[in-house]
Protein backbone atom coordinates (compact mmCIF):
# COMPACT_ATOMS: atom_id res chain seq x y z
CA UNK A 1 0.00 0.00 0.00
CA UNK A 2 2.67 2.30 0.60
CA UNK A 3 4.79 1.70 -2.29
CA UNK A 4 1.32 2.21 -4.03
CA UNK A 5 0.60 5.56 -2.53
CA UNK A 6 4.48 6.37 -3.33
CA UNK A 7 3.90 5.77 -6.70
CA UNK A 8 0.55 7.40 -7.48
CA UNK A 9 2.35 10.42 -5.35
CA UNK A 10 5.19 10.50 -8.17
CA UNK A 11 2.71 10.24 -10.88
CA UNK A 12 0.62 12.98 -9.62
CA UNK A 13 3.82 15.42 -9.45
CA UNK A 14 4.41 14.39 -12.85
CA UNK A 15 1.25 15.50 -14.06
CA UNK A 16 1.30 18.61 -12.80
CA UNK A 17 4.72 19.16 -13.93
CA UNK A 18 4.40 18.48 -17.35
CA UNK A 19 1.05 20.14 -17.17
CA UNK A 20 3.10 23.87 -15.85
CA UNK A 21 5.44 23.22 -18.03
CA UNK A 22 2.68 23.22 -20.86
CA UNK A 23 1.46 26.17 -19.53
CA UNK A 24 4.87 28.08 -19.27
CA UNK A 25 5.52 26.70 -23.27
CA UNK A 26 2.13 27.96 -24.02
CA UNK A 27 2.41 31.33 -22.86
CA UNK A 28 6.40 31.85 -23.51
CA UNK A 29 6.29 31.06 -27.20
CA UNK A 30 2.70 30.39 -28.72
CA UNK A 31 0.58 33.55 -26.43
CA UNK A 32 3.20 36.40 -28.37
CA UNK A 33 1.92 35.73 -32.12
CA UNK A 34 -1.27 34.71 -30.99
CA UNK A 35 -2.04 38.16 -29.12
CA UNK A 36 -4.54 39.70 -31.52
CA UNK A 37 -6.98 36.80 -31.63
CA UNK A 38 -6.59 36.48 -27.64
CA UNK A 39 -7.19 40.04 -26.91
CA UNK A 40 -10.48 39.50 -29.80
CA UNK A 41 -11.80 36.65 -27.36
CA UNK A 42 -10.94 38.24 -24.18
CA UNK A 43 -12.97 41.34 -25.26
CA UNK A 44 -15.61 39.34 -27.52
CA UNK A 45 -15.91 37.73 -23.77
CA UNK A 46 -16.10 40.64 -21.20
CA UNK A 47 -19.01 41.95 -23.70
CA UNK A 48 -20.58 38.54 -23.89
CA UNK A 49 -22.95 39.11 -20.63
CA UNK A 50 -23.94 42.74 -21.21
CA UNK A 51 -25.09 41.72 -24.62
CA UNK A 52 -27.26 39.20 -23.30
CA UNK A 53 -28.52 41.18 -20.52
CA UNK A 54 -29.26 43.64 -23.21
CA UNK A 55 -31.21 41.19 -25.80
CA UNK A 56 -33.33 39.37 -22.62
CA UNK A 57 -34.37 43.87 -21.56
CA UNK A 58 -35.41 44.20 -24.99
CA UNK A 59 -37.15 41.12 -25.83
CA UNK A 60 -34.84 40.47 -29.09
CA UNK A 61 -36.08 37.61 -30.85
CA UNK A 62 -33.32 34.36 -31.02
CA UNK A 63 -32.46 35.40 -34.94
CA UNK A 64 -31.71 38.76 -34.24
CA UNK A 65 -29.56 38.18 -31.01
CA UNK A 66 -26.07 38.56 -32.53
CA UNK A 67 -27.67 42.06 -33.02
CA UNK A 68 -26.54 43.40 -29.85
CA UNK A 69 -23.69 41.90 -29.74
CA UNK A 70 -22.65 43.51 -32.80
CA UNK A 71 -23.72 47.21 -31.52
CA UNK A 72 -21.61 46.75 -28.29
CA UNK A 73 -18.19 45.59 -30.11
CA UNK A 74 -19.03 48.40 -32.41
CA UNK A 75 -19.37 50.85 -29.17
CA UNK A 76 -16.43 49.79 -27.39
CA UNK A 77 -14.09 50.54 -30.26
CA UNK A 78 -15.43 53.85 -30.78
CA UNK A 79 -14.61 54.45 -27.10
CA UNK A 80 -11.33 52.62 -27.16
CA UNK A 81 -9.97 54.93 -30.20
CA UNK A 82 -12.01 58.17 -29.17
CA UNK A 83 -9.71 57.52 -25.40
CA UNK A 84 -6.46 56.89 -27.08
CA UNK A 85 -7.22 60.02 -29.61
CA UNK A 86 -7.83 62.06 -26.92
CA UNK A 87 -4.93 61.01 -24.40
CA UNK A 88 -2.50 61.24 -28.17
CA UNK A 89 -3.72 64.66 -28.39
CA UNK A 90 -2.60 65.57 -24.96
CA UNK A 91 0.36 63.88 -24.54
CA UNK A 92 1.54 65.78 -27.62
CA UNK A 93 0.52 69.13 -27.12
CA UNK A 94 2.25 68.46 -23.59
CA UNK A 95 5.51 67.26 -26.01
CA UNK A 96 5.03 69.99 -28.31
CA UNK A 97 5.06 72.71 -25.32
CA UNK A 98 7.92 70.64 -22.94
CA UNK A 99 10.56 69.78 -25.76
CA UNK A 100 11.74 72.98 -26.87
CA UNK A 101 11.67 74.61 -23.02
CA UNK A 102 13.86 71.76 -22.06
CA UNK A 103 17.36 73.19 -22.91
CA UNK A 104 16.14 76.60 -20.67
CA UNK A 105 14.66 74.24 -18.50
CA UNK A 106 17.94 72.71 -17.32
CA UNK A 107 20.14 75.54 -17.72
CA UNK A 108 17.89 78.09 -15.49
CA UNK A 109 15.99 75.66 -13.02
CA UNK A 110 17.73 72.06 -13.08
CA UNK A 111 21.21 73.17 -12.98
CA UNK A 112 20.62 75.75 -10.60
CA UNK A 113 19.05 73.23 -8.01
CA UNK A 114 21.83 71.13 -8.15
CA UNK A 115 24.25 73.79 -7.40
CA UNK A 116 22.24 75.11 -4.37
CA UNK A 117 21.64 71.76 -3.23
CA UNK A 118 25.71 71.24 -3.58
CA UNK A 119 26.41 73.95 -1.99
CA UNK A 120 24.44 73.32 1.06
CA UNK A 121 26.11 69.66 1.73
CA UNK A 122 29.82 71.79 0.44
CA UNK A 123 29.35 74.19 3.03
CA UNK A 124 28.27 71.67 5.92
CA UNK A 125 31.00 69.22 5.10
CA UNK A 126 33.89 72.20 5.02
CA UNK A 127 33.10 72.36 8.88
CA UNK A 128 34.34 69.41 9.38
CA UNK A 129 36.70 67.59 6.08
CA UNK A 130 37.69 69.96 3.66
CA UNK A 131 38.69 67.29 1.22
CA UNK A 132 34.95 65.95 1.12
CA UNK A 133 34.16 69.52 0.46
CA UNK A 134 36.72 69.22 -2.39
CA UNK A 135 35.38 66.24 -3.88
CA UNK A 136 31.61 67.40 -3.61
CA UNK A 137 32.74 70.44 -5.97
CA UNK A 138 34.93 67.82 -8.31
CA UNK A 139 31.77 65.58 -8.48
CA UNK A 140 29.26 68.10 -9.12
CA UNK A 141 31.29 69.51 -12.25
CA UNK A 142 31.23 66.36 -13.45
CA UNK A 143 28.07 65.66 -13.15
CA UNK A 144 26.93 69.03 -14.56
CA UNK A 145 29.37 67.93 -18.09
CA UNK A 146 27.17 64.67 -17.88
CA UNK A 147 23.90 66.79 -18.10
CA UNK A 148 24.95 69.08 -20.76
CA UNK A 149 26.12 66.22 -22.37
CA UNK A 150 22.68 64.10 -22.17
CA UNK A 151 21.01 66.95 -22.60
CA UNK A 152 23.05 67.36 -26.27
CA UNK A 153 22.38 63.92 -27.05
CA UNK A 154 18.61 63.67 -26.27
CA UNK A 155 17.43 65.10 -29.64
CA UNK A 156 19.13 62.12 -31.45
CA UNK A 157 17.81 59.76 -29.23
CA UNK A 158 14.46 61.62 -29.30
CA UNK A 159 15.07 61.15 -33.36
CA UNK A 160 15.63 57.65 -33.45
CA UNK A 161 12.62 56.60 -30.86
CA UNK A 162 10.54 58.23 -32.77
CA UNK A 163 11.92 56.53 -36.22
CA UNK A 164 11.68 52.95 -34.09
CA UNK A 165 8.12 53.76 -33.70
CA UNK A 166 7.37 54.63 -36.80
CA UNK A 167 9.25 51.56 -38.29
CA UNK A 168 6.53 49.24 -35.92
CA UNK A 169 3.60 51.05 -36.67
CA UNK A 170 2.85 48.81 -39.84
CA UNK A 171 2.95 45.46 -37.27
CA UNK A 172 0.92 47.57 -35.04
CA UNK A 173 -1.57 48.38 -37.03
CA UNK A 174 -1.47 45.02 -38.50
CA UNK A 175 -2.00 43.48 -34.81
CA UNK A 176 -4.92 45.91 -34.04
CA UNK A 177 -6.60 45.08 -37.22
CA UNK A 178 -6.41 41.59 -36.31
CA UNK A 179 -7.77 42.33 -32.86
CA UNK A 180 -10.80 43.93 -34.26
CA UNK A 181 -11.58 41.59 -36.94
CA UNK A 182 -11.42 38.95 -34.45
CA UNK A 183 -13.50 39.94 -32.02
CA UNK A 184 -16.39 40.67 -34.19
CA UNK A 185 -16.50 37.02 -34.95
CA UNK A 186 -16.20 35.97 -31.56
CA UNK A 187 -18.86 38.02 -30.56
CA UNK A 188 -21.30 36.85 -33.58
CA UNK A 189 -20.37 32.99 -33.16
CA UNK A 190 -19.43 32.81 -29.26
CA UNK A 191 -21.79 29.62 -28.63
CA UNK A 192 -20.36 27.99 -31.40
CA UNK A 193 -16.65 28.13 -31.19
CA UNK A 194 -16.72 28.11 -27.44
CA UNK A 195 -18.65 24.82 -27.77
CA UNK A 196 -16.17 23.30 -30.38
CA UNK A 197 -13.35 23.64 -27.99
CA UNK A 198 -14.88 21.96 -25.45
CA UNK A 199 -15.49 19.21 -27.57
CA UNK A 200 -11.49 18.49 -28.37
CA UNK A 201 -11.53 17.80 -24.58
CA UNK A 202 -12.93 14.52 -22.39
CA UNK A 203 -15.43 14.27 -20.19
CA UNK A 204 -13.15 15.05 -17.60
CA UNK A 205 -11.15 17.98 -19.09
CA UNK A 206 -15.08 19.25 -19.63
CA UNK A 207 -15.77 19.09 -16.22
CA UNK A 208 -12.36 20.97 -15.39
CA UNK A 209 -12.71 23.53 -17.77
CA UNK A 210 -16.11 24.56 -16.43
CA UNK A 211 -14.97 24.55 -12.97
CA UNK A 212 -12.22 26.59 -13.97
CA UNK A 213 -14.27 29.15 -16.08
CA UNK A 214 -16.19 29.67 -12.98
CA UNK A 215 -13.85 30.31 -10.53
CA UNK A 216 -11.60 32.23 -13.64
CA UNK A 217 -14.89 34.88 -14.13
CA UNK A 218 -15.35 35.40 -10.88
CA UNK A 219 -11.61 35.87 -9.87
CA UNK A 220 -10.86 38.02 -13.14
CA UNK A 221 -14.37 40.19 -13.20
CA UNK A 222 -13.62 40.89 -9.36
CA UNK A 223 -9.53 41.53 -10.04
CA UNK A 224 -10.64 43.75 -13.08
CA UNK A 225 -13.52 45.89 -11.30
CA UNK A 226 -12.01 46.41 -8.03
CA UNK A 227 -8.65 48.08 -10.08
CA UNK A 228 -10.29 50.00 -12.46
CA UNK A 229 -12.58 51.38 -8.96
CA UNK A 230 -8.76 51.65 -7.22
CA UNK A 231 -7.37 53.72 -10.21
CA UNK A 232 -10.36 55.56 -11.20
CA UNK A 233 -10.34 56.75 -7.36
CA UNK A 234 -6.24 57.82 -7.30
CA UNK A 235 -6.80 59.69 -10.80
CA UNK A 236 -10.08 61.68 -9.66
CA UNK A 237 -7.81 62.23 -6.48
CA UNK A 238 -4.59 63.35 -8.14
CA UNK A 239 -6.49 65.14 -11.02
CA UNK A 240 -8.58 67.33 -7.87
CA UNK A 241 -5.44 67.90 -5.93
CA UNK A 242 -3.38 69.13 -8.95
CA UNK A 243 -5.85 71.46 -10.01
CA UNK A 244 -6.90 72.90 -6.52
CA UNK A 245 -2.81 73.86 -6.70
CA UNK A 246 -3.12 74.96 -10.15
CA UNK A 247 -0.71 72.86 -12.15
CA UNK A 248 -1.70 72.35 -15.58
CA UNK A 249 -2.80 69.14 -17.44
CA UNK A 250 -4.14 68.06 -14.16
CA UNK A 251 -6.36 65.75 -15.50
CA UNK A 252 -3.55 64.37 -17.70
CA UNK A 253 -1.30 64.52 -15.15
CA UNK A 254 -3.86 62.31 -13.07
CA UNK A 255 -4.01 59.35 -15.22
CA UNK A 256 -0.27 59.21 -15.84
CA UNK A 257 0.85 58.98 -12.16
CA UNK A 258 -2.46 56.90 -12.01
CA UNK A 259 -0.83 54.49 -13.80
CA UNK A 260 2.59 54.56 -12.36
CA UNK A 261 0.43 54.06 -9.11
CA UNK A 262 -1.52 51.21 -10.20
CA UNK A 263 2.23 48.85 -10.99
CA UNK A 264 3.76 46.70 -8.32
CA UNK A 265 6.61 48.55 -6.37
CA UNK A 266 6.00 51.64 -8.02
CA UNK A 267 3.19 54.54 -6.39
CA UNK A 268 2.61 57.60 -6.46
CA UNK A 269 5.54 58.80 -4.03
CA UNK A 270 7.23 57.50 -7.12
CA UNK A 271 6.47 60.81 -8.51
CA UNK A 272 4.89 62.87 -5.68
CA UNK A 273 7.48 62.44 -3.56
CA UNK A 274 10.59 63.77 -5.64
CA UNK A 275 8.29 66.35 -7.23
CA UNK A 276 7.46 67.91 -3.45
CA UNK A 277 11.59 67.46 -2.73
CA UNK A 278 11.95 69.92 -5.65
CA UNK A 279 9.98 72.51 -4.89
CA UNK A 280 10.72 72.65 -1.67
CA UNK A 281 14.56 73.00 -2.27
CA UNK A 282 13.86 75.76 -5.08
CA UNK A 283 11.66 77.77 -2.26
CA UNK A 284 8.42 77.30 -3.68
CA UNK A 285 7.15 76.24 -0.22
CA UNK A 286 2.84 76.12 -1.69
CA UNK A 287 3.44 73.71 -4.15
CA UNK A 288 6.15 71.28 -2.52
CA UNK A 289 3.75 71.40 0.92
CA UNK A 290 0.33 70.82 -1.51
CA UNK A 291 2.41 67.76 -3.33
CA UNK A 292 3.53 66.14 -0.58
CA UNK A 293 -0.20 66.54 1.74
CA UNK A 294 -1.63 65.34 -1.72
CA UNK A 295 0.51 61.57 -1.00
CA UNK A 296 0.09 61.74 2.39
CA UNK A 297 -3.69 61.71 1.80
CA UNK A 298 -3.81 59.43 -1.25
CA UNK A 299 -1.57 56.89 0.35
CA UNK A 300 -4.08 56.46 3.66
CA UNK A 301 -7.04 56.02 1.59
CA UNK A 302 -5.46 53.58 -0.79
CA UNK A 303 -4.04 51.73 2.33
CA UNK A 304 -7.63 51.94 3.86
CA UNK A 305 -9.56 51.04 0.43
CA UNK A 306 -7.13 48.72 -1.63
CA UNK A 307 -6.88 45.66 1.19
CA UNK A 308 -10.92 45.48 0.84
CA UNK A 309 -11.34 46.11 -2.57
CA UNK A 310 -8.44 43.58 -4.28
CA UNK A 311 -6.96 41.10 -1.75
CA UNK A 312 -9.77 40.47 0.41
CA UNK A 313 -12.05 40.07 -2.39
CA UNK A 314 -10.01 37.67 -4.34
CA UNK A 315 -9.28 35.62 -1.52
CA UNK A 316 -5.33 36.37 -1.03
CA UNK A 317 -3.43 38.04 1.64
CA UNK A 318 -2.39 41.68 0.09
CA UNK A 319 1.35 40.38 0.03
CA UNK A 320 0.95 37.58 -1.97
CA UNK A 321 -0.64 39.44 -4.46
CA UNK A 322 1.76 41.89 -4.61
CA UNK A 323 4.07 38.77 -4.94
CA UNK A 324 2.20 37.16 -7.71
CA UNK A 325 2.48 40.48 -9.67
CA UNK A 326 5.95 41.61 -9.52
CA UNK A 327 6.52 37.46 -10.46
CA UNK A 328 4.28 37.90 -13.60
CA UNK A 329 5.43 40.82 -14.06
CA UNK A 330 9.00 39.79 -14.44
CA UNK A 331 8.19 36.25 -15.96
CA UNK A 332 5.42 37.12 -18.88
CA UNK A 333 5.70 41.46 -18.56
CA UNK A 334 1.92 42.58 -18.38
CA UNK A 335 -0.10 39.98 -19.47
CA UNK A 336 1.88 38.20 -15.91
CA UNK A 337 1.01 41.21 -13.86
CA UNK A 338 -2.76 40.97 -14.30
CA UNK A 339 -2.89 36.76 -14.72
CA UNK A 340 -0.32 35.60 -11.81
CA UNK A 341 -2.47 36.53 -8.95
CA UNK A 342 -5.77 35.70 -10.66
CA UNK A 343 -4.32 32.17 -11.23
CA UNK A 344 -3.03 32.58 -7.57
CA UNK A 345 -6.63 32.80 -6.20
CA UNK A 346 -8.08 30.21 -8.27
CA UNK A 347 -5.79 27.19 -7.46
CA UNK A 348 -6.61 28.91 -3.90
CA UNK A 349 -10.47 28.06 -4.15
CA UNK A 350 -9.33 25.04 -5.37
CA UNK A 351 -7.48 24.32 -2.70
CA UNK A 352 -10.49 25.51 -0.42
CA UNK A 353 -13.15 23.63 -2.41
CA UNK A 354 -11.04 20.08 -2.08
CA UNK A 355 -10.73 20.96 1.84
CA UNK A 356 -14.37 21.18 1.99
CA UNK A 357 -15.06 18.08 -0.21
CA UNK A 358 -12.74 16.05 2.49
CA UNK A 359 -14.13 17.41 5.35
CA UNK A 360 -17.36 16.46 3.91
CA UNK A 361 -16.80 13.14 2.62
CA UNK A 362 -15.29 12.83 6.35
CA UNK A 363 -18.12 13.62 8.24
CA UNK A 364 -20.24 11.24 5.39
CA UNK A 365 -18.24 8.67 6.17
CA UNK A 366 -18.39 9.33 9.98
CA UNK A 367 -22.12 8.88 9.69
CA UNK A 368 -21.96 5.96 8.45
CA UNK A 369 -19.73 4.66 11.00
CA UNK A 370 -22.35 5.60 13.66
CA UNK A 371 -25.50 4.33 11.91
CA UNK A 372 -23.60 0.85 11.26
CA UNK A 373 -22.45 0.49 14.90
CA UNK A 374 -25.52 -0.53 16.13
CA UNK A 375 -26.42 -2.90 13.58
CA UNK A 376 -22.79 -4.60 13.76
CA UNK A 377 -23.10 -4.98 17.71
CA UNK A 378 -24.11 -8.09 19.07
CA UNK A 379 -28.08 -9.11 19.97
CA UNK A 380 -29.14 -9.70 23.12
Amino acid sequence: MNLDKQLKFLISIAYYGILIAGVYLFIRFLVPPLTPFLLGFAVAWLLRRPAMFLADKLHIPKKLRKVPSLLLTVAFYILVIGIFFFLGAQIGSVLGEFLPRLPDLVKNQILPLINRSVEIVREFLAQYDIAAAEQIDTWFRDLSSEIVAIITSFSTSAVKFISSIAAGMPSLILKIVLTVISTFYFSLDFDRITAFLRSLLPQKGQEMLHSLKEKAHKSLGVFIRSYILVFLMTCAELSLGFYILKIPYALLLGIVVAVVDILPVLGTGLVLLPWSLVCLIIGNYFLGIGILLLYIIITVIRNIVEPKLVGNQIGLHPLATLISMFVGLQLFGLLGLFLFPVTLSILVQFKDDMGRAYKHKLGMDEEDAETAAPNDSPKE
